[in-house]
Formats: structure tokens, sequence, C-alpha cells
């Protein structure tokens, strides 16, 4: 049966945190399919009380708008001289919403249920009014983090952020939304909820690659790097493992804003020893679907991540991953997949050898096409929506 439906997000949602974006287009794309789903936010007026409003994302404002999208390329070298200022957010002041108003009585819309579509932007005391409330958990690292990075780097505001969500998820909310069983088991686990309530979901992929064009076999020895320039994503050994395959390789691609320090970025570059690289800050999906589909293989040694999405688009792509053996990215690997060696000339060697040896993209492709269908999500959160109140 049709529900009326409200995802809740940040009210500039499509500048910020560009997995989260892609993960809830995708979601509201498929639940769009037998649903009416309305994009809410709220503000805090001056004196403390909340406003409501619809979201409509301009259609040129989802992860296909190509109006930023810049790449540097060259030597290492050459790249990092011109990457003065780059970051991963939009410009400043661009409008990717128009907005109208609800009001301060949410109830007043008469949702059947209501998705909270990140924990950290949970203000909220109480409820939400709807005879279903769901709350979505990406993943444990911030607070886990702060166990486990060293002082000056421990993040406690962004942790403490997501533990006001998620207790409020253990509160109020009929059921929470987990994008891979890996995150599941941590939210339970961490605040004691019954596993029944925490429902991990089948892997989400966004609704452009339902029509990917189809893999071709024959591709240039040209590598990936899905957003490297951040330390839980493996930076430090990224320079190691392309420099010991680098005669196998002719361009490093890469796509994904900066999130490391430029000390960081300086030493990735300086120690980077390939023959040519570019880089897209602000990849279009257009360009990252083109990335996939031309390269041989994608580079992802990430020590910790909720789904794994560059992994599911690579695979859809036909392009074969190199990853870390630990959830949630071993459960997604598929027909050539290789877990990356601990040593780092070792993971070299091996990476130089899925770019030179046959391969077959097309087949890869078909198997992600089967396995990451968006049915099966639709049908996880149909079965979570239809629960009774």
């Amino acid at each position: 049966m049709q529900q009326k439906i409200a995802i809740v997000v940040e009210p500039d949602f499509l500048r910020l945190h560009v997995g989260v974006r892609t993960y809830l287009l995708a979601l509201h794309a498929l639940l769009s399919r037998e649903h009416r789903v309305d994009w809410i936010a709220f503000e805090r007026e001056p004196g403390g009380e909340r406003r409501w409003f619809h979201l409509f994302p301009r259609p040129e404002a989802g992860p296909d708008e190509q109006a930023t999208e810049t790449v540097l390329q060259g030597r290492p070298e050459e790249v990092f001289r011109s990457a003065a200022g780059i970051s991963g957010d939009a410009p400043a002041g661009r409008a990717d919403c128009w907005r109208t108003g609800i009001g301060s009585d949410l109830a007043m819309e008469g949702y059947d249920s209501i998705i909270i579509g990140n924990p950290w932007l949970v203000d909220f005391e109480s409820r939400l009014p709807a005879c279903r409330v769901l709350g979505v958990v990406y993943d444990l690292v911030p607070n886990q983090y702060v166990f486990a990075m060293p002082g000056p780097h421990k993040p406690f505001a962004f942790a403490g952020a997501h533990r006001r969500g998620f207790v409020h998820y253990r509160d109020h909310c009929d059921a929470v939304l987990a994008i891979s069983p890996r995150a599941a088991d941590d939210y339970a686990r961490a605040f004691g909820v019954d596993h029944a309530r925490v429902v991990a979901l089948p892997p989400v992929l966004p609704a452009s690659y339902d029509t990917a064009a189809r893999a071709r076999n024959e591709r240039p020895p040209r590598v990936v790097l899905a957003s490297p320039f951040d330390r839980r994503k493996g930076l430090a050994v990224m320079p190691a493992i392309l420099n010991a395959a680098a005669d196998a390789i002719d361009t490093v691609s890469i796509y994904g804003g900066v999130r490391c320090s430029n000390r960081d970025l300086k030493d990735f570059f300086r120690a980077l020893q390939v023959r040519h690289v570019e880089w897209f800050p602000q990849a279009s999906a257009a360009t990252v679907h083109r990335l996939f589909l031309e390269s041989k293989a994608l580079l992802f040694p990430s020590f910790d991540e909720g789904l794994g999405l560059p992994v599911l688009e690579a695979q859809r792509c036909g392009c074969r991953v190199m990853i870390r053996d630990k959830p949630p990215m071993r459960d997604l690997a598929g027909p050539g997949s290789v877990f990356l060696p601990a040593d780092e000339a070792a993971a070299g060697a091996e990476f130089a050898r899925m770019v030179n040896e046959p391969f077959d993209h097309a087949g890869l492709q078909d198997w992600a096409r089967a396995g990451f269908g968006g049915r099966r999500v639709l049908d996880a959160v149909n079965a979570v929506l239809s629960r009774p109140p």
C-alpha cells in the first residue's frame, strides 16, 4: 500500500557528505517507485522554535551536475602545484534546493512514515509525528575512533553528534536501517538495541547505475582511486603500491575532495612515481561512471567503511577491485577481486597483474547487476514500513 513518507535531511545536504547524499538520493529514488516521498528539513528560529520546510532539489542539482567539475592533470608534482585551495565542498552560496514552508507543527503533514536521514542532524528530544519512525545508520567510525585515534585527532564533536542521534534512534524509533551487516551489528552492540529492530539493508547503488553502459573487456592501463585523500581510506599506503605497479599503469585517475592535511596531500604527491595523474576534485556521476568503465582496477585500501560504495560502483561498471579483507568490503567482493596483501611491494605486484592480465570485465558487470539490484532494497524497506507501529 502506498505511504506518504518523509526523509529528514540537513537543509544543505546536497553540498555535504558525498556518500550520505548519494545513499539518500538512491533510497529516495527506490521508494518513489511505490510511495510518495518528500524531502523535509528544519532550522531553528532565534527563539529556539523549530521551523520545518519541504526541499525540492533542482533538476540539475543532483549527482550528475557538472557545472563545478574541474580536472587537474599531469605528472604528480604538476598536479600538486595546481591543487592550491582544492576541497571537496561545493562553491559557497550555490542554491541546490527550492523550499516551501511547513511551519512549526510537522504533525499537520500527516506522514505515515518518517526516515531520519542521518544521526548527527538530530536535535529533537521526542519522537517525530508519524505512525513509523526510522533512523539510518551509516557507520560508527567516529565513535570508534574516539578510542582508537591519538589524542590530538580524536573526533569528539562529530562522535558526540552521532551518539546523540543513535540514542534517539534507540529510544524513539520503531526500527533502524543500517547500510550493511557490519553497521547493523556495531550499532546494536554499542547501544544495547535488539537486533530485530536493526535491519541491514542490501547494498544500494545510485539509480543512474540502472542504465550504466555495457562494460568492455578491452581497456587502457588506467586505474582509479576513489576519494583517497583521507587517512581512513589508506592514503599512506597508496603511493608505495602504485609505484610498485608503475610500469603497468599509464594513468592514475582520482576523484573526490580533500579530507586530509595539506602535509598529507603533499606527501602523497611527492611520493607518487607514476607517469600521469588526473584528478577530479568534484566529479560528476557521469565522470565516475566513465572512469570505472574505462579502468582496469580500483585501488581501495580503506580501513573502515559503512558500506564501501565505490566497490559497488566499480564492479557495476566491470572494474576489478583491490580491497582489505575485512567487512563490509569483503562482503561485496566479486569475481576478480583481490584482497590487499600486507606487504606493499607484494600488493603492487598483485595490482600490476590486475592491470596486465586479460579479464572478463563484462562478466563482472553481469555479476554485480544481478547481486546489487534495487528491487531487493525496496522489498527490505517495504517490509519494515509495513510492520505494525
